[in-house]
């Protein structure tokens, strides 16, 4: 399906003027479309409404398939090429009509007047089986294929194409026969149209893995913005956020529904991994290994120190259970490790720094929130910037981890906490601020969400080397980042890992994963070919 989407517009003008010939054509039918069944089918007038929304219901559907994706609009187009082309043929070479039409009307009102109209522009030959119902089909399809619409989007085409079905026989346009027939026709196309790579067809999708069905576990500035990421994918579906909180307070964004996290064995076999938008302190190291047994899992355990000891017990789980994991993604570790590993790979006889900030770091944050008495907190890495300048240099300066950042922490206590046992608590905490100058500032929650509600952070990883016979050459690689949202950015790196996991989950791997183990190749969505062109 590679030629401009725009050549599938041309099926609209060649159908219409294909159908004025087959009316012209077909004047009487040889075969007259009825069972007994349509005599005991009152007629509904009121129902010409979605008879008549058919028509904006087809042509919306194409639109927004046409805007939003590609892909899906070709397939749509086919289905309405093959479908409404193939009926019209079969009716010129068997003749067929319908003789259910009142006349007279047996009433005269607004809908009645719309019926009339209808009666003359469309005569009752040309009925089986059934294009209203057949087009129906193809519409629901296609927006349950495309990843542009949400559910209400699906629910609602859905339920216009059962009311339109029902309207074809409630105004008597056609026979129960038409749409009895019109049915699995309708299907065959759909099964024929709609097809996923490696011929596999729309309801083989989740089946092959091509609609990757993922499940959030946590629902706070993370898992908010995972949900984002997969919502915009066409390679994933989420199916479900887990909560510890109470299901019914949690309101997603999209809609999508939240279980009890003592529920979450229920996705077992429903879901094809679980990104787990834990705190890095006391989250992550519990979780992730429990739910490695059961699940494909991937996180973003950040505590540097600890990454060793967490990934031995993600592992041994996953290897147990037979399923893939992944853990420290995001971009750093993750991406700003890739880059360290680049950049150490390509220039040996040389060091690298990394510099974090300003921004506000989420684990650090979270972790301070978890000592008694605190009601929110905010924690600021902030770089020293004579350090960063001497990193740049090339002499490679010996910086210590104080000399390097400054942490800064804005914390919001319960009335009557003692704050000096907060501050100490602090500034002694282990993997987080023991190493680090840490200043630590009480205020107010207000002043808390009035000057330091957004969550920027950003970094660099800088590695300086030498080359030539007598290391003559002095070279700097540097690799930054500056971000508006750090849990919004970190979503999409872990979507992508997900996306990549995946690959080599049914490639048949298993155990724990980090970002050392991907292929760059993985990551993406588009074909080696594309990449070929237009990347490398």
């Amino acid at each position: 399906m590679k030629k401009s989407k725009y050549l599938y517009l041309l099926i609209v003008p060649v159908y219409l003027v294909y159908f004025f010939i087959a009316e012209r054509i077909v004047t009487e039918g040889d075969f007259i479309s009825y069972i007994p069944l349509d005599d005991s089918i009152p007629f509904v007038e009121a129902f010409v409404i979605p008879y008549v929304l058919w028509y904006p219901l087809i042509f919306g559907v194409g639109i927004a398939l046409l805007l939003t994706d590609d892909d899906g609009f070709k397939r749509y187009m086919l289905f309405v090429g093959i479908s409404f082309f193939s009926i019209l043929t079969l009716n010129i070479i068997f003749p067929n009509a319908q003789e259910l039409r009142p006349d007279p009307l047996p009433r005269h009102n607004f809908f009645t007047e719309i019926i009339e109209l209808i009666y003359k522009a469309d005569t009752n030959t040309n009925v089986i089986p059934s294009m209203h119902v057949v087009g129906a089909i193809g519409a629901t399809v296609a927006v349950f294929y495309s990843k542009s619409f949400n559910r209400w989007w699906r629910t609602g085409v859905m339920a216009l194409s059962v009311l339109t079905t029902l309207s074809t026989v409630l105004i008597k346009q056609h026979s129960v026969l038409d749409v009895i027939t019109a049915l699995p026709y309708g299907a065959v196309v759909a099964l024929i149209c709609f097809k996923a790579k490696k011929n596999t067809t729309l309801f083989e999708r989740s089946k092959n893995k091509v609609m990757k069905k993922i499940a959030i576990v946590g629902y706070g500035n993370l898992g908010r913005g995972v949900e984002a990421v997969v919502q915009k994918r066409k390679d994933m579906e989420l199916v479900a956020v887990v909560t510890r909180r109470s299901p019914e307070s949690v309101k997603t964004v999209t809609g999508v529904k939240a279980i009890a996290m003592s529920d979450i064995a229920s996705l077992k076999g429903v879901v094809d991994a679980v990104i787990i938008c834990g705190g890095s302190a006391t989250d992550l190291p519990e979780m992730t290994p429990a739910l490695a047994r059961d699940f494909n899992v991937i996180d973003s355990f950040d505590t540097h120190a600890k990454i060793p000891e967490h990934f031995a017990k993600v592992d041994k789980a996953s290897r147990e259970g037979g399923n893939i994991s992944m853990i420290s993604v995001g971009w750093d570790p993750g991406m700003f490790s890739v880059n360290r590993l680049y950049a150490s790979s390509i220039l040996p006889d040389g060091k690298d720094y990394t510099f974090w900030g300003r921004g506000v770091s989420q684990g650090h944050s979270d972790a301070i929130r978890r000592i008694e008495g605190v009601i929110d907190a905010r924690q600021y890495t902030v770089p020293i910037e004579s350090a960063v300048e001497r990193a740049k240099s090339g002499e490679n300066p010996e910086l210590t981890t104080r000399e390097k950042h400054l942490r800064e922490c804005w914390v919001v206590a319960e009335e009557g906490a003692d704050l000096k046992r907060i501050e100490n608590e602090i500034k002694n905490m282990p993997n987080y601020f023991a190493d680090y100058d840490t200043t630590v500032n009480f205020i107010t929650l207000e002043e808390l969400y009035r000057d330091h509600k957004g969550l920027p952070h950003g970094g660099t990883v800088i590695r300086t080397g030498k080359t030539g016979f007598d290391s003559e050459h002095n070279h700097t690689i540097q690799y930054s980042l500056n971000l508006d949202s750090n849990p919004e950015f970190t979503a999409s790196v872990i979507v992508a890992y997900t996306h990549a996991m995946l690959k080599m989950k049914d490639r048949g791997e298993v155990g724990c994963k980090t970002v050392f183990d991907v292929a760059p190749a993985d990551l993406s969505v588009v074909s080696r070919e594309e990449m070929l062109a237009h990347m490398l």
